[in-house]
């Protein structure tokens, strides 16, 4: 199939990068839009609202590039294929679609329903399906790129968050599967899964600003940069990816969340980093019984920390903490670090400032009982290898 030049940063064209990007009424999806609108792209601002969007067109007002808003329902029927054809008919060509709207839901489960869940459903993982089904046939003719806009919720499970971080999951899978079955045609498929970022979507989910504060306050205790992100940031991880120098990066979800969900929160920012110093690898291999290499790896994945505190040595791993004065056993049970975390769970922070909950205890007496059983079969095979030593003949 013949292609269009690029035209973009990279790459000088005659002919000006055409580029989709769904939700560009407000926060990520604006400065997204005035990215490429910077780089002299050719942007259809697409969303629900008209207003939101003629200010993003306003605001990319003036530069190399421009920004036209589009008014769309892309969860209606045909509307994912109708908006393809709109642009490719205007514009004769595309490049880049950003797969950026989505609908924030919360809930434990017992409080879900069919009504509740189908906007999730629908805007997070039916449309960007439907809308890069539609696109790839024009994507193949200038050897474009998909960017899909997950969340870092999709990374680890927290409660409440269920089907939103499953949506956001789902469409990370899409992106890898997506990246194999489309390369042979010349099409790119990346994420990009943004952090605590200051956008509006707390405001639009109906939160008072009580609980606005609290999730920012969280927020900014666990991110090891002491603050959210900007969009502009989760902007340029877009423009970067979507580049025609990225000709070779296919397949990967970019995170952009100030190395939140490290193992240690910021020293001095709540209760766990008070007053501790860094316990050395060595140091910390020789009171657990684990492999120096297994910790360092551990540690370099963002996996787990540890310090020396007042009360003796922690780990830190996400949000649970574990006392390694007494686990020597456990590790020697064969269990990771991160099985030992299990022990310790705790939803509303680390284990310095609130109890493990009931839900801890009852996986911690589980995961007791299989250690347990773990360190019999141990000890039996053990003895059994003593005997038959014992038994064997002197050489």
């Amino acid at each position: 199939m013949e292609r269009t030049t690029h035209a973009g940063p990279d790459t000088p064209g005659t002919d000006r990068r055409v580029v989709i990007v769904t939700g560009a009424g407000t926060g990520i999806g604006r400065a997204t839009a005035h990215a490429f609108a910077a780089e002299g792209a050719r942007v259809l601002a697409v969303g629900r609202r008209p207003a939101p969007l003629a200010e993003t067109a306003t605001g990319a007002a003036g530069g190399p590039g421009e920004v036209v808003p589009c008014a769309a329902d892309i969860t209606a029927d045909g509307g994912p294929e109708g908006l393809v054809r709109h642009v490719v008919g205007t514009y004769g060509r595309l490049d880049v679609l950003v797969n950026n709207a989505a609908v924030v839901g919360s809930g434990a489960l017992g409080s879900f329903t069919k009504e509740g869940m189908d906007p999730l459903l629908a805007t997070n993982l039916v449309a960007p399906v439907l809308l890069t089904q539609a696109a790839v046939p024009h994507l193949e003719r200038t050897g474009g790129v998909v960017v899909n806009i997950s969340t870092s919720v999709g990374q680890r499970g927290r409660p409440g968050n269920s089907v939103y971080a499953a949506t956001k999951t789902g469409l990370e899978l899409l992106t890898r599967s997506w990246a194999v079955e489309l390369a042979p045609r010349g099409v790119r498929v990346v994420a990009v899964a943004p952090g605590a970022i200051e956008t509006p979507i707390a405001r639009h989910q109906g939160w008072s600003p009580e609980q606005r504060a609290a999730i920012r306050k969280w927020q900014i205790e666990h991110t090891p940069m002491g603050r959210v992100g900007r969009p502009e940031e989760v902007a340029w991880a877009v423009t970067r990816l979507a580049a025609p120098s990225a000709s070779f990066v296919t397949g990967v979800v970019r995170h952009v969340r100030g190395r939140a969900g490290a193992a240690r929160p910021r020293p001095g920012r709540n209760g766990a980093g008070r007053g501790g110093d860094p316990v050395r690898i060595g140091e910390l291999a020789q009171l657990t019984g684990a492999s120096p290499r297994a910790l360092r790896h551990y540690e370099r994945e963002g996996l787990i920390a540890s310090e020396r505190a007042a009360n003796g040595y922690r780990v830190y791993g996400e949000r649970a903490v574990v006392r390694v004065r007494n686990i020597r056993h456990l590790l020697a049970a064969g269990l990771t670090l991160a099985d030992v975390h299990c022990f310790t769970p705790c939803l509303d922070g680390d284990m310095s400032t609130a109890p493990p909950s009931a839900e801890g205890l009852r996986v911690a007496r589980e995961r007791l009982a299989v250690i347990d059983e773990r360190i019999r079969a141990q000890t039996e095979a053990r003895n059994r290898l003593a005997r038959a030593l014992e038994a064997a003949p002197a050489s």
